[in-house]
């Protein structure tokens, strides 16, 4: 995870012509590679840390040594929420011709209200 964040931006692709650089975007930016060395760093911390308490290394209370893994659920709460809540831009159906492009229209959308409810399901868990 360290080595992903180390290397920077993605470098666009140099055989991409004038439209197609305009409309590129990065297929794993730089934000999500910190945040995702962000929350390896909290587990690992939360983990180091009741250890230590588990030995008797240290003496802090235990809401103390479980505020990275709070962190961390907060991150997961809120991202799940989003996701169960968004709204999905679905196209008007009645502009497509073809029958098969309309049904893997339809399918995609049905996957994307799926997910929702997942995200959502997802997020309650989290709480127990």
């Amino acid at each position: 995870a360290f080595t992903a964040v180390a290397q920077g931006a993605s470098k666009m692709p140099e055989e991409l012509d004038e439209e197609e650089q305009a409309e590129w975007e990065d297929p794993d930016p730089l934000w999500s590679r910190c945040l995702s060395l962000f929350l390896l760093v909290m587990f690992i911390l939360w983990q180091a840390l009741l250890c230590a308490q588990l030995d008797g290394n240290i003496d802090v209370p235990y809401m103390v040594v479980f505020i990275p893994f709070f962190i961390s659920e907060f991150y997961y709460i809120g991202r799940d929420v989003y996701e169960g809540t968004r709204k999905i831009e679905a196209p008007d159906l009645s502009e497509i011709e073809d029958p098969n492009f309309k049904y893997a229209v339809m399918e995609k959308v049905w996957q994307e209200q799926q997910m929702k409810k997942q995200a959502l399901g997802s997020a309650a868990w989290h709480f127990f």
